[in-house]
Order: structure tokens, then sequence, then C-alpha cells
């Protein structure tokens, strides 16, 4: 005896009404015969095409939704970071400088971000056994070049898994107080001697109340947190 097979019934909610003749013919009935003609391989192509477009369109919703644009920075040290276009302006960099970020005209609070390459000496082991010493360098000179230069701390840091040195320090900026962070970074291997020298700069705010605060506060925050040697970003 053979079985009988019965069509499910449409649940409830989910049939609607059907189509009226004023908007016929679906894309269904249009594309019906046109896939049948298509085959099995064919729809299969087709059904891939579609999620690949409707992917495209996904990540183009999502790239650059918040405003941050990316930048790579190519030059004796490749860099690349993020960063809020409506907060901060590209500007020419000073003679030696990679890069020149600058706080917008209409931010009542002045912060400036720059990166320049620099070398380290020939050594063997690990870098952190030579950045003192180029940083006691920094420091002598920065102490020359701005009578209001006052070193604040100096120290090991890690950004981005990458491994550096940092100088932090105060200064003025237009008879303001100001803070900085000034940062060698080197990627994670030995012997290398090719990095990046980042130098934050912020006058005192709410938002930037200590040294501190500067790279961890307010619009530089992102460019720093974000700063990575190379093109790539993970």
């Amino acid at each position: 005896m053979l079985a009988t097979h019965h069509r499910s019934p449409v649940p409830e909610g989910f049939g609607g009404p059907p189509v009226r003749p004023e908007f016929r013919p679906t894309l269904p009935e249009l594309l019906g015969p046109r896939m049948r003609r298509l085959g099995r391989a064919g729809t299969i192509v087709v059904g891939a095409v579609g999620l690949i477009v409707v992917a495209m369109v996904i990540a183009l919703g999502r790239s650059g939704g918040d405003g941050t644009k990316v930048l790579v920075v190519r030059g004796p040290t490749t860099f690349n970071l993020k960063y809020d276009p409506a907060r901060l302006a590209r500007a020419a960099p000073q003679a030696g400088d990679s890069l020149l970020l600058r706080t917008v005209a209409a931010d009542p609070d002045p912060e400036r971000f720059s990166v320049r390459p620099i070398t380290l000496p020939p050594y063997t082991g690990d870098p952190a056994g030579v950045e003192p010493i180029v940083a006691s360098g920094l420091i002598r000179q920065m102490r020359r070049e701005d009578p209001g230069f006052i070193l604040r701390s100096e120290g090991r840091t890690r950004i981005n898994q990458q491994p550096g040195y940092q100088i932090q320090f105060q200064t003025r900026v237009g008879g303001r107080l100001a803070f900085g962070r000034r940062t060698m970074l080197f990627a994670d291997e030995p012997g290398v001697q090719q990095g990046a020298d980042v130098t934050l700069v912020s006058v005192r705010s709410p938002t930037i109340p200590n040294v501190d605060a500067v790279g961890s506060n307010g619009p530089l925050k992102q460019p720093y947190r974000s700063f990575r040697l190379g093109a790539e970003r993970p």
C-alpha cells in the first residue's frame, strides 16, 4: 500500500494573503524559469554570490561606522594607527617627524601627537638593556631645548604587546601648564634597532588633570592605544 504524503499546513502567521494581480509578476515568478534553466549547480552559484553580496554590504556598513580613520604611514619605520578625524587633524610634520596630529581648532585644550623614527645603537640581547641609555640622551636634549621641561618619571612600558620605554614630563604650551609622554616602541624581537619615537603633549584640562592621563584620556587615547608597528592591523 502506497503511503500518502500530505503537505504540512502553513503555520498561522507565516502564509500571508495571496498576491494581488496588479503586483504580479513577483520576484520568485520572474526568477523561477531562469533558476530552473541554470539547474542545481547554477542555483548554488547564484545563492553563493548573493551571500557574498550580503556579507560585503554588512562589512561596509561596519567599517568606519564610528567615524574612525585607519592611517598607515610608510617610511624608515612603518606604522599604523586609528584616530577620530572629528577631533584630530593631520598637520604638516616638523623636521624629522613622520606624522603630526593636532586637536581641531575648535578644541579649547590643545593636544598633539607626533611620531618620528628612532634607531638604537648596535647591541646584543634585549632592547630593554639599551633603552634607558638612549632615554637619558633624549632627556638631556629636551632639557636643553625646552626651559619649561620637568621630568616626572621614566620606565619600561608596553603598547599593543610592543615593548618600549617611556618618559613622562611636564612643560608649558602657550603659557599653560601641559603634560607629555614620550615613548620609544620596538618590535618584540632580539637585536631590533628600528623603532618609533611617539610624543604626546596635552595642556592641563579637566580631561587631562595630570601626566598619567596623557594618552589615557581625551582624543590622543585612540591613536596611542591603537599604535602598531608595520602596515598590518590585527
